[in-house]
């Protein structure tokens, strides 16, 4: 019965004192976000997302990655290859978390970046379309549409195209 008891108490000093590491972690990442030290952000909010997948902060870890990326903060990495890292993590959080109230806005996201960022018009279209699929009373269809309607289009286009479209 000691045993049995020792055994227990053990357990849950363990569970308590990790369940505060994912905290610790998301604590860090955002200082260090506010701090402008995105690589060391990343690092910490990865670090989230491998040890603690369930944690409460996997969904914020996975956008502010995805933001991180999206927005070039990270040295070394050409736009490019900050766009494809972007997608790729607004593309696990969509896959993840797909119940989120976020996960409209990712699929957005998706899509926006493939269409202007990497001018992958037609893998644009493919999330567009999925998105007004699943969400299409979201806030953000209408720019859905928008983008859909503009895809490839220069703005001096779409100004013309608009500017006839009123006369």
């Amino acid at each position: 019965m000691r045993r049995i008891l020792s055994l227990l108490f053990i357990v849950i000093v363990f569970t308590a004192c990790s369940s505060n590491k994912d905290k610790e972690y998301y604590d860090s990442a955002s200082a260090k976000y506010k701090a402008n030290d995105y690589s060391g952000a990343v690092t910490e909010y990865e670090r989230i997302l491998n040890e603690y997948p369930d944690s409460k902060y996997a969904e914020d870890s996975y956008f502010a990655i995805a933001g991180i990326y999206q927005m070039s903060k990270i040295p070394n990495l050409s736009k490019t290859e900050s766009a494809q890292k972007a997608i790729e993590y607004f593309q696990k959080f969509y896959k993840q978390f797909p119940n989120s109230d976020k996960t409209p806005k990712a699929l957005f996201l998706i899509g926006f970046i493939r269409a202007n960022d990497l001018q992958e018009y037609d893998s644009a279209k493919i999330a567009y379309n999925e998105f007004l699929h699943k969400y299409p009373k979201n806030e953000l269809a209408s720019s859905v549409k928008m983008e859909l309607d503009n895809l490839g289009k220069t703005p001096d286009e779409i100004i013309e195209e608009k500017q006839t479209v009123s006369k």
